[in-house]
């Protein structure tokens, strides 16, 4: 297996919704495998031929049924006649198709075990929601290598990586690596197929595993692995029972069945030397995956220096520094030591600027064991009454403390204009006439104790800000969104602090005390916006206001893109507490089997991108629907002799006429009806909307549309190429 094999496609034309979509897959896959014409196969009779001629007096009946496929074709696909190779047949279970071709239909691969036969199932093109690899199923048999035999050309040909992909069940060994329990046969399997890849040329990965069904385990890791095209053979010595019917009944994603190969007996196996997978080339590394390793190596570096204070801190500090009470302990002890220094000092300089802080410093205090509370309740474990949980009482203080920055922000404001305006006694005065502002009151402060203003101020700086970026880093680790908030007020209380610090140095040092102002106006706007941003976050989450538009949006992008998926029909979210809450609604043709594996599609897909978005959990509902049905009735004019059946070429011709009930483009129910003279009656009667026929001329045409009742000619003249089966009419 050394070069590149030029595969054939081949489809049956059917004027039904499978057959448009296998049509459209086929000529797809042909295309990109530029590959020699499409070969459609279109059903012919002699007998319903010798009918149709009789009944309209047609010179060849299949020369205008070759000439209506292939508009039929032109239309749907956009190929031309030169681009079709149009094979009749009389027998679908006996059409001798070309050696190595893969035949695209819905039937086929349950029905013949002689070809390579692809059921696309919904799917329009290969590569309807992405290109993915083909995953190749092996064993411990043949059916891996002859699997492989038509899956690696075919992977070549279209560019695509493989994952080859087995099941096994534990051995002897105590081994925890799923590739450790190989048996020697599906071990020699798996140096074949992989060997054969290296040959050709094709990337490729191995996935073992111990799933607890072969054909869950398959098509579990098709979704994983994202593949367009699970490619699987039947085994020589299965009697009763196949994983490959499993597969076809329930899977999600296009399915390729492989016919046994003798190639793959002929292939020499390979010499047992060391070889290496084939690595795809090294991407160019984009600005953001910088940033990741800037951030990875920062993160290594505090982590250094995390695991040489471990050495040197109490053990019992060591073990609690990630414990949110334990913060919170620390935090409210800042407070204390704060509030006991500030108001010392204030008091003795004659500072109400810090007097006013210390006093803030005690409320403060207050806070923390209102938090600490707070996160006691929320860790509580979910019960009956409260199935999420408790956590969204944290948005509660979060809110609470987001209301608070905000009214300390709009006071900071006041003073610190107020504190401008002193500066300009006429315009202070103005303004005081009808708006109250506070009394400015200037520092009172001695060389001699200007050191220890600075160093209280500035350790307080020092002290909130570092404070705070701790116990904001713990809180985002446990997800307790009320440490967060308390963490972003006390950020907020360093920054006020760094206010008054320049302040003070810009009145001792520049003789320029103005300078505290404007920047006490600049903070404020900053707390206001990280209180804002506070109150927005809890209020919505305790509304259960949606957990982003823009996730809402890709959430949907995701539904419509996982295979099996008609379409996405709504998406609501919510939030309670680090717990996204996904409601989702999608249509889908498929079965309840099949269904089982879109689910877990569905869910893994979800949870992906949600946990890439600081959440800690994912609870996804699923609600699936059939899609509108268009239910509606259709006739198709039937022409009988004997046994012999056809399509009739006019309504007046016709013998009988075919009711047929449609939903979802599809025949679920069909009567026979005698035409007693008056074919108009009838339809109306039986309230048709659209009446088949294969002649183009009718003399009824006039009394159709005064019936309200379509006229159309079908681009065949045996009823099973509109989707009745031959049974049917017998």
């Amino acid at each position: 297996m050394n070069q590149q094999m030029r595969q054939r496609t081949c489809v049956v034309f059917s004027d039904t919704p499978e057959g448009a979509t296998a049509l459209t897959f086929a000529a797809n896959l042909n295309k990109r495998l530029e590959g020699e014409k499409l070969s459609v196969y279109i059903a012919i009779d002699a007998k319903a031929r010798q009918l149709a001629i009789a009944t309209d007096y047609l010179d060849d009946v299949d020369a205008l049924q070759r000439e209506r496929v292939l508009s039929h074709i032109k239309a749907l696909v956009g190929l031309s006649a030169d681009e079709v190779d149009l094979v009749e047949y009389q027998s679908l279970a006996k059409i001798d198709f070309p050696a190595g071709a893969i035949v695209v239909d819905h039937e086929l691969p349950r029905g013949r075990t002689d070809i390579h036969a692809l059921s696309p199932y919904d799917e329009e093109t290969l590569a309807a929601r992405g290109q993915g690899p083909l995953l190749i199923p092996f064993g411990d048999g043949e059916s891996g290598r002859d699997a492989a035999v038509v899956a690696l050309p075919l992977a070549q040909a279209l560019g695509c990586a493989v994952v080859f992909y087995h099941t096994t069940w534990r051995s002897e060994s105590d081994s925890t690596k799923a590739v450790d329990h190989l048996c020697e046969q599906a071990k020699l399997v798996l140096e074949d197929i992989e060997s054969w890849a290296d040959e050709l040329g094709v990337p490729f990965s191995t996935r073992v595993e111990m799933a607890p069904d072969v054909a869950e385990g398959i098509l579990h890791a098709a979704v994983d692995e994202g593949a367009s095209l699970i490619v699987l053979a039947r085994g020589r010595r299965t009697k009763v029972g196949s994983y490959v019917n499993q597969v076809l009944e329930q899977s999600p994603a296009p399915t390729l069945v492989a016919a046994a190969s003798s190639l793959a007996r002929q292939l020499t196996p390979p010499t047992k030397t060391a070889k290496a997978k084939l690595s795809a080339p090294i991407p160019d590394v984009s600005p953001a995956e910088k940033n990741a390793t800037t951030e990875s190596l920062v993160g290594s570096i505090l982590t250094r220096i995390a695991n040489g204070l471990s050495r040197i801190l109490p053990g019992f500090i060591v073990r609690n520094a990630g414990n949110p009470i334990f913060v919170m302990c620390v935090v409210a002890a800042m407070y204390i030591v704060k509030a006991f220094v500030k108001t010392t000092l204030g008091s003795s300089i004659n500072s109400p600027m810090i007097t006013g802080d210390g006093l803030h410093n005690i409320a403060d205090i207050f806070e923390a064991l209102a938090v600490i509370a707070v996160i006691k309740i929320s860790m509580r474990p979910p019960t009956e009454k409260y199935a999420y949980g408790r956590k969204n009482i944290e948005f509660v203080s979060a809110g609470a403390v987001g209301l608070g920055l905000m009214g300390m922000s709009l006071l900071f404001a006041v003073k610190s204009g107020a504190g401008l305006l002193a500066f300009f006694p006429d315009i202070d005065s103005a303004v005081r006439t009808w708006l109250p502002l506070p009394v400015h009151e200037e520092l009172l402060m001695s060389a001699a104790t200007f050191p220890w203003v600075v160093a209280v101020t500035a350790g307080s700086v020092i002290l909130s800000l570092a404070v705070s970026r701790y116990h904001i880093s713990v809180g985002k680790k446990t997800r307790h969104d009320s440490l967060v908030a308390d963490g972003e007020e006390t950020a907020s209380d360093g920054r006020i602090e760094m206010v008054a610090l320049a302040g003070v140095l810009a009145e001792y040092l520049f003789h320029a005390p103005w300078l505290e102002y404007p920047l006490g106006l600049l903070i404020a706007v900053l707390i206001f916006r990280t209180g804002k941003e506070l109150l927005l976050k809890a209020w919505r989450v305790l509304l259960q206001h949606t957990i982003g538009v823009e996730h809402d949006q890709e959430i949907s992008n995701l539904l419509n893109t996982t295979r099996g998926v008609k379409a996405a029909q709504s998406v609501k979210t919510f939030q309670v507490g680090r717990i996204a809450v996904c409601h989702l609604k999608v249509t889908t043709l498929r079965t309840a089997q099949a269904v089982v594996h879109i689910k877990y599609g569905i869910e893994r897909a979800v949870e992906k991108y949600v946990l890439s978005h600081d959440f800690q959990r994912v609870e996804t509902h699923i609600n699936f629907l059939a899609p509108e049905p268009e239910r509606h009735r259709q006739a198709i004019a039937i022409v009988r002799n004997g046994s012999a059946i056809a399509v009739a070429t006019s309504l007046e011709s016709a013998t009988s006429i075919v009711i047929c009930d449609y939903e979802f483009g599809r025949i679920i129910r069909a009567t026979e009806e005698e035409i007693a003279g008056d074919a108009i009656g009838l339809l109306t009667r039986k309230r048709v909307s659209r009446v088949y026929q294969f002649g183009g001329h009718s003399a009824l045409i006039d009394q159709l549309k005064n019936s309200n009742i379509a006229w159309a000619v079908a681009p065949a003249y045996l009823p099973e190429s509109l989707g009745l089966s031959p049974s049917v009419l017998k």
